[in-house]
């Protein structure tokens, strides 16, 4: 009993260190329980979960979840989702670290994660970052001309290149003024 003093005095003034800043992070194991226990939800309520991001800013962590729908997003949907998710999350993820959840709509200049975004915006402006860089650079802006069987097709400077998915790093429209945006 009285070493539990001790100790408990030796700690008295200094600073209490969060579990959450010496605990190292999986971001991928998350993101996959994240992805697992809402994707069903959304698209139950119509809603396409078209990218997760788990990251720490600003001295803490943000669950970042873009939305997306047939007419696109509203403040109302993401407020739903917000809680909606918020209380799946505090029931069933196992091990999260103190978060902060934001919701959006993928906005303009959207990412495109999965073969069917490439596809659905097909005509559309782009720009993929490669994990590796090919031909000496890893940023490619163009033209979305295909997407079959994890393969992507974007005309740069009028010349065809092929990515496959697992090549690409991330990607995202590029809004044009005046350009349509559905």
């Amino acid at each position: 009993m009285g070493q539990k003093t001790k100790k408990d005095k030796s700690r008295k003034g200094a600073p209490r260190v969060s579990k959450d800043r010496i605990r190292r992070v999986d971001a991928d194991r998350i993101l996959e329980q994240v992805r697992k226990l809402t994707g069903a939800a959304l698209e139950a309520e119509g809603m396409d979960l078209v990218l997760a991001e788990f990251k720490r800013e600003g001295g803490g962590y943000i669950l970042r979840l873009y939305v997306d729908k047939e007419g696109g997003i509203t403040l109302g949907d993401c407020t739903m989702v917000s809680r909606y998710v918020g209380d799946l999350l505090d029931a069933y993820a196992d091990e999260m670290p103190r978060y902060r959840l934001e919701v959006s709509s993928p906005g303009l200049d959207r990412p495109l994660t999965r073969e069917d975004h490439f596809r659905r915006f097909e005509g559309r402006t782009a720009l993929i970052v490669t994990k590796e860089p090919r031909e000496g650079r890893k940023k490619f802006r163009g033209v979305l001309s295909g997407a079959l069987n994890g393969v992507i097709t974007l005309v740069a400077d009028e010349v065809p290149m092929e990515f496959a998915l697992h090549e690409i790093e991330s990607a995202r429209l590029q809004y044009k003024h005046g350009e349509s945006t559905c």
